[in-house]
């Protein structure tokens, strides 16, 4: 799992600040800044902001996943996984399933979490 750092809210950071972000984040996953247009960016910053709010839920790191997946963005698996923390193989498998059998599995997932407590 990626550990960002605390993120101020993204409409307080400075461009500088946000391409900073970007750079430790690229350079700790290993992911070059240059496969990413400027949307594609932006939301990948708004999504490791969110992630580093909801730190270790697991379902909301899937939900995020999912919608990088499914954003029309053209994300690679091996960004997304590299977002969210987890293999370009769980992005590619979890990326195929449609979405009424996704909110399953996550419900799913979410009881079999909470018996585990």
């Amino acid at each position: 799992m990626q550990k960002v750092g605390a993120m101020k809210s993204p409409a307080a950071l400075s461009q500088a600040e946000r391409e900073q972000r970007l750079e430790k984040w690229a350079h700790e996953s290993g992911v070059e800044l240059t496969q990413l247009d400027g949307m594609q960016r932006g939301v990948v910053l708004g999504a490791l902001v969110f992630l580093s709010f909801v730190g270790g839920v697991a379902a909301l790191r899937r939900m995020v996943a999912y919608l990088l997946s499914h954003s029309g963005l053209g994300l690679s698996s091996v960004i997304i996984g590299a977002v969210v923390g987890t293999t370009n193989r769980a992005v590619r498998k979890a990326r195929q399933v449609v979405p009424k059998e996704f909110w399953k599995k996550l419900q799913k997932a979410r009881r079999f979490s909470a018996l585990q407590k």
